[in-house]
């Protein structure tokens, strides 16, 4: 385009208007102004048309107004996201953007001469939400194949839904989730559940003879053994010998699954 400044009778640039300024004329007929001349109109016409030939728009004859006529508004839909206007018609996989409730909704146009509402899913496509907080959603991939170490929000404990778990949330629920105890205790001692857990977690138990204090002659009238029972709140474990002289000891581990 042309500087205002070159046409005959026009105003040099300034700070305000740095391409120059038309002038009006000192007094009616004095002929001291710019005048529109045919390539005035030219040089501003085909700027114009520049933007519906971006847009693969042809002036369609209609005059510009500012309620239903925006061929000039819907051209620059076309070209750039812009915000979503009732009255602009969309080319197919154009963007446009409108702002609802704080959050910026993104929109894909799924039509050609597209002028539908957006609640029109059959027009529109709504691909992207941005909050405040700069959070997208409403985005959908399928089987997205990620690089670098992508992170995700740690979910709270025990939650159990369909969201993404990240590795510090499976460390922790792997670790609130199974325990195992292990230890000894003497003739008749009694295990409880590890804090967090109940009876009912207990997913096997396993006890084992770990010492046996022998006195007087050990034949085949004697015997040893070791068993357990399961009670309520704990297990009792049993370790005998009918020549011992001192408590038995036994071994255990126990394995807690949160049912």
């Amino acid at each position: 385009m042309k500087k205002l400044e070159s046409y005959e009778q026009s105003n040099s640039g300034t700070s305000d208007l740095p391409y120059g300024s038309f002038k009006n004329e000192s007094s009616a007929g004095s002929q001291d102004g710019t005048e529109i001349k045919a390539e005035h109109m030219q040089d501003l016409y085909y700027a114009l048309y520049q933007i519906l030939q971006q847009a693969g728009v042809q002036p369609n004859g209609s005059l510009e107004n500012g309620s239903t006529s925006k061929q000039f508004l819907s051209a620059l839909g076309n070209i750039a996201p812009l915000l979503w206007a009732a009255t602009s018609t969309y080319k197919k996989n154009r963007i446009a953007i409108n702002v609802y409730n704080n959050v910026i909704n993104v929109y894909q146009s799924l039509q050609d001469d597209n002028s539908a509402t957006l609640s029109n899913t059959d027009y529109w496509k709504l691909i992207a939400k941005i909050s405040a907080a700069g959070v997208f959603s409403n985005v959908t991939l399928n089987s997205p194949v990620l690089t670098g170490t992508p992170v995700a929000p740690t979910a709270a404990a025990g939650t159990n839904n369909t969201q993404i778990a990240s590795t510090a949330f499976v460390k922790t629920a792997f670790k609130n989730f199974i325990k195992i105890t292990s230890g000894f205790v003497s003739n008749g001692g009694t295990i409880s559940p590890p804090s967090g857990f109940t009876m009912n977690d207990l997913a096997g138990f396993l006890p084992s003879i770990e010492r046996v204090h022998y006195s007087g002659d050990v034949d085949g009238n004697d015997s040893t053994y070791c068993t357990y029972s399961i009670n309520s709140s704990n297990i009792t474990v049993t370790v005998y010998s009918s020549e011992q002289r001192a408590a038995a000891r036994a071994n255990y581990i126990a394995i807690w699954i949160k049912s």
